[in-house]
């Protein structure tokens, strides 16, 4: 996530809501359940199959790409 030094100084609260409901949306997406999202993946590329998702899901976890360093003591 990246941003302006300006938006943070001068809307601090919207930049911390934004960084919360990232990681309350990937947490939800990994691990919680992601048909709506996934629908809405399938809907703007119509040649993804459940399984290419899956496998994406599955290599994410694996490779930490969401989890992983500083996430993994203090969260998503």
């Amino acid at each position: 996530i990246e941003t302006m030094q300006a938006t943070i100084d001068k809307r601090p609260e919207v930049v911390q809501c934004f960084v919360d409901g990232s990681a309350k949306g990937w947490y939800n997406y990994l691990y919680g359940d992601n048909a709506a999202a996934n629908a809405a993946i399938k809907k703007d590329n119509p040649d993804i199959s459940d399984e290419q998702i899956a496998f994406s899901i599955e290599q994410m976890k694996k490779f930490g790409i969401v989890d992983s360093g500083d996430t993994e003591k203090l969260g998503i």
